[in-house]
C-alpha cells in the first residue's frame, strides 16, 4: 500500500461499514487493528505534507481524520 492509500483504504473500511463521518477514535483503533496498519499510518502521516505541517500528535490524528472525512464525503 502506497502512503496515500491508508486515507482511502480507512474511507473505504468505515463506508462500508455505513459510517460516514470518521474520528479520530477511528483513526487509532484502525491502527491498532495490527502492525502492518500501525506501519502504513506511521508511513502516512511522516509522508503527507498536510499531516506533517501540524505540531503535536493530536493535530496530526485530527488532520487524518479530516483527510478520510473528505474522502468519505465524495463515496
Amino acid at each position: 500500500m502506497k502512503a496515500a492509500e491508508f486515507d482511502q483504504v480507512l474511507a473505504i473500511r468505515l463506508h462500508r461499514l455505513g459510517r460516514d463521518a470518521c474520528l479520530v477514535h477511528d483513526v487509532l483503533v484502525a491502527a491498532m487493528a495490527d502492525f502492518t496498519a500501525a506501519q502504513e499510518l506511521t508511513f502516512y502521516m511522516l509522508t503527507t505534507p498536510s499531516i506533517r505541517a501540524q505540531r503535536t500528535i493530536t493535530q496530526k490524528y485530527s488532520q487524518v481524520a479530516r483527510n478520510v472525512n473528505q474522502i468519505l464525503q465524495s463515496l
